[in-house]
């Protein structure tokens, strides 16, 4: 009986130990993320005579945040995605971006692919412990 009690706490100890390391994001991860948002961006129908300006501007973002994802500045590297979800929100508010999910590429799907790239490295400062100012 002693024996399964120790298997039984073995298998829990064990199970608690791999959970949280195949739910956790890696950078690679993250970088995949981002250059998947990339070339969503570079698609993406935009509207105005700034358009490619805008897109231009967009697209740095991007290339900064995943330079700083590089050097394991994963504060920064959030803040960078985060200015680039808040341009594209702008575009939305202004009618600069294309809304029509038929036409392709939305800003929604930009914003949406923004979101889940914070989240993929919000998940790695948590595994580092560190914590990060707020940002909106």
């Amino acid at each position: 009986m002693r024996s399964f009690a120790f298997a039984a706490l073995a298998l829990a100890l064990s199970m608690s130990i791999i959970a949280p390391a195949t739910s956790a994001s890696t950078i690679s991860e993250c970088q995949g993320l981002i250059a998947a948002l990339r070339t969503e961006t570079e698609g993406v129908v935009l509207l105005g005579k700034n358009a490619e300006k805008n897109r231009a501007g967009l697209l740095g973002k991007l290339d900064n945040a995943s330079r700083e994802l590089d050097r394991v500045k994963l504060c920064d590297t959030i803040g960078k995605l985060t200015d680039f979800r808040n341009k594209v929100n702008q575009l939305i508010a202004s009618g600069s971006i294309n809304t029509d999910p038929t036409a392709g590429t939305t800003g929604q799907d930009l914003v949406d692919g923004a979101n889940e790239a914070i989240a993929c490295v919000q998940s790695l400062v948590t595994q580092s412990g560190i914590t990060c100012p707020t940002i909106e």
